[in-house]
């Protein structure tokens, strides 16, 4: 490695992959919240009439932060070849790669290096993610406590809409 990146990556390696307690428990915790979470990312239904201000309040953020979220993995699925298709790697490398692809491209924002161009290629993984997705989705909703859970941090997010 003897471009400009490279040399940035050696000279601020321990800034970019920090081992702290702080990341290592920021990981654990993400996992802790895994039955819940479709509960709490999801909108309320689409009958108008019946939802409260905080509800509609609740839906526009929600919406909004997806977009952003959206806009940001399709910028990185277009540099990345990693976050596109299905993942080759051992299961315990998949966090670090990801890490890696994320700091690099961190970088090359600072480096001002353009984005990739946008195509309209369609990913030949698009099907096999639906069916995870889907499969995922019946295993959290069939787990009634974390149902009832999720709806209920979802009610006290609302809450701070009001």
């Amino acid at each position: 490695m003897s471009s400009a990146l490279a040399q940035k990556v050696r000279d601020n390696y321990e800034e970019l992959f920090p081992q702290s307690k702080e990341a290592a428990f920021s990981r654990r915790s993400q996992s802790a919240w895994a039955n819940i979470t479709s509960e709490i990312n999801a909108e309320f239904g689409s009958s108008i009439s019946e939802k409260t201000v905080a509800e509609k309040r609740f839906n526009t953020a929600l919406c909004k932060g997806r977009s952003v979220i959206e806009h940001a993995f399709g910028i990185f699925k277009r540099r990345f070849s990693i976050a596109k298709t299905s993942c080759r790697l051992k299961l315990r490398r998949i966090a670090t790669a990801i890490l890696a692809a994320t700091v690099l491209h961190n970088i090359a924002i600072e480096m001002r290096l353009p984005e990739p161009p946008a195509t309209e290629e369609p990913n030949e993984n698009d099907d096999l993610n639906e069916i995870n997705e889907d499969e995922n989705r019946n295993v959290f909703l069939n787990d009634r406590q974390a149902r009832q859970a999720g709806i209920q941090k979802r009610q006290e997010l609302v809450a701070r809409f009001t």
